[in-house]
C-alpha cells in the first residue's frame, strides 16, 4: 500500500514487496509501532500475497504491512502507512415506474446508487444496441435525460458531491478543484471490487464523433448536473487500471453512466 491508501474491511487485495534474498517470509500488519496481526508465517517468498482484510479490525490510520525474513523480524521492510475503513451501510431501493430494483450504499454521509441506472426512456441508449450490455452495464444517457428521469428521492449529483465523495476517498484539497486527472488511489476506490462499494462498471459511452458506442471495458464515463463558465458540463471518468479519478469536460461523449445520488444525502 501507498502512503495514505485507503483499504477497506472485508475486501481483496495484493500486497506486493521486493525481498530478494528471502527464502520464505512473515507476513504481518502494524499499528504504528506495535505488532497488531499475523497475516502469514514461513510463506515462500514469491513478492506478493493476495490478504482479504478480516473482520475485527477497528477503522483507523497509521497501519502498515511488514515482510520480514522467516523467523527473523529484524530483518524486514514496512509498507508507507495506510488507512482501513469499514464498508458503509448497504441498502435497495425500487423504481416504482418499471419496478426495478437497485444496490444502494453510503460512502460518508451520503447514499449513492451502487449500480448504474437503467430506466428506459427517450436518450436512453444500450452499449452497441445490445440489450445484454444493458443488463450487465446498465444505459447510456444524454445529459437532457439524465437531468430528467432521476427516480423519485434521488437526483443527478452536482460537482460539489462529486468532491464531497472523491474528498472522503482520499483526494486532497489541493486537488478537488482541477481539471484532468486527480487523486492516486480513489478511481480504485471507486471501480467494481475496490472496497467503498460504488462498484464501477467500465460502460463505455455513446461518441458523437463517430456515431458509435466506444470504450466499453476501458472506461466508466459519468456525468454530474454541474457545467463550467464555458458551459460545458462536467464529467467524472474512471480509467480501468488507473487509480486517478479524472474531473473533465466531454470531448465526444454524448451518452453516459448515469449514478444518482439520494436527495439530503
Amino acid at each position: 500500500p501507498g502512503e495514505g491508501e485507503i483499504v477497506y474491511i472485508g475486501s481483496d487485495y495484493t500486497i506486493s514487496w521486493n525481498a530478494p534474498g528471502f527464502l520464505n517470509v512473515d507476513i504481518a500488519l502494524f499499528k504504528g509501532q506495535d505488532l497488531l496481526l499475523t497475516i502469514e508465517q514461513v510463506f515462500p517468498n514469491g513478492g506478493f500475497y493476495r490478504w482479504n482484510i478480516p473482520e475485527g479490525i477497528t477503522e483507523g490510520r497509521d497501519y502498515s504491512i511488514r515482510i520480514s525474513r522467516a523467523g527473523d523480524p529484524g530483518q524486514s521492510i514496512r509498507s508507507d502507512m495506510m488507512v482501513i475503513r469499514q464498508q458503509g451501510e448497504t441498502s435497495f431501493f425500487t423504481d416504482k415506474r418499471d419496478g426495478q430494483i437497485y444496490k444502494t450504499v453510503k460512502i460518508g454521509s451520503q447514499w449513492w446508487m451502487a449500480e448504474n441506472f437503467n430506466y428506459q426512456c427517450e436518450g436512453s441508449y444500450c452499449y452497441n444496441d445490445s440489450d445484454s450490455n444493458c443488463l450487465i452495464y446498465g444505459k447510456l444517457y444524454t445529459l437532457e435525460a439524465a437531468l430528467k428521469q432521476a427516480p423519485e428521492g434521488w437526483h443527478l449529483p452536482s460537482d460539489q458531491e462529486w468532491k464531497q465523495l472523491e474528498a472522503f476517498l482520499g483526494i486532497g484539497q489541493e486537488e478537488l478543484d482541477l481539471l484532468g486527472g486527480r487523486g492516486r488511489f480513489s478511481g480504485r476506490l471507486l471501480s467494481s471490487g475496490g472496497g467503498c462499494g460504488f462498484n464501477a462498471l467500465p460502460a463505455g459511452y455513446f461518441s458523437w464523433c463517430k456515431n458509435a458506442s466506444n470504450h466499453l471495458q476501458y472506461e466508466a464515463d459519468f456525468w454530474s448536473s454541474t457545467y463550467l463558465e464555458d458551459g460545458r458540463p462536467i464529467l467524472r471518468i474512471l480509467i480501468t487500471r488507473s487509480g486517478k479519478v479524472i474531473r473533465h469536460w466531454p470531448g465526444c461523449q454524448s451518452a453516459c453512466s448515469v449514478r444518482y445520488i439520494k436527495n439530503d444525502g
